[in-house]
């Protein structure tokens, strides 16, 4: 039985190193993509049973969304932290670091500053190592966000589902949930289009948790 010669074998492998190499970076990153995805379902379950525990025992946000501190104050008790940063820089580092990028890939420095020093946002980190950005918008609960893709807005939560891992990029790792009167909900909700016609990566967070993937 005749074997292979050396040509053969290196040829073999030679065809076995491309297909690895076409094929193992989209399975990496389909395997990254379903464990964020997973991530952002657990985030949101989280937050969204606090807000409706919080709303079932305080009522409207109204009642109790009067300040950035009681507002933070109000939803860290209803939830398992790790740290407790208020105003200060030791969660989302990333601020005074990298900064956080768009789906564009641009890094928007005026944001990243807003967030950084705004005296209208409180941070923690979860137990599970979720950062969580809290930002006060309005105790009367009109307030509009993101070109005015959502309307009547108390608040907004701002969740980077890996902590302080890579990519730190808007939709991708970084998703957002607006407070309303009756309960949370993710940002992209009110227009289901806006994800898909803009490149920051703002309304993402609905068309993820809809649709159960992550595919932009």
């Amino acid at each position: 039985m005749r074997g292979f010669t050396l040509a053969e074998v290196l040829i073999t492998l030679g065809i076995i190193s491309v297909v690895a190499a076409l094929t193992i970076p989209t399975l990496l990153q389909t395997s990254k993509n379903k464990e964020l995805v997973s991530s952002l379902m657990k985030t949101y379950s989280t937050l969204e049973r606090a807000t409706s525990l919080i709303i079932a025992e305080q009522g409207s946000p109204k009642n109790w969304n009067t300040s950035v501190d009681n507002l933070y104050s109000i939803y860290k008790s209803y939830l398992k932290t790790s740290k407790e940063c208020g105003t200060d820089e030791g969660c989302f580092p990333q601020f005074n670091s990298t900064g956080y990028k768009r789906l564009n890939g641009n890094v928007s420095n005026a944001e990243n500053d807003i967030w950084d020093v705004n005296q209208n946002i409180r941070k923690l980190v979860l137990s599970d190592g979720v950062q969580l950005l809290f930002e006060y918008d309005s105790s009367d609960c009109t307030s509009k966000i993101l070109d005015d893709s959502h309307e009547n807005i108390c608040a907004a939560i701002w969740a980077d589902i890996n902590g302080t891992k890579a990519p730190n990029q808007m939709g991708r790792d970084l998703f957002g949930f607006v407070l309303k009167e009756n309960g949370l909900y993710p940002v992209g909700c009110d227009n289901e289009d806006y994800c898909k016609i803009t490149n920051s990566g703002y309304g993402c967070a609905c068309r993820v948790l809809h649709e159960g993937k992550i595919d932009y």
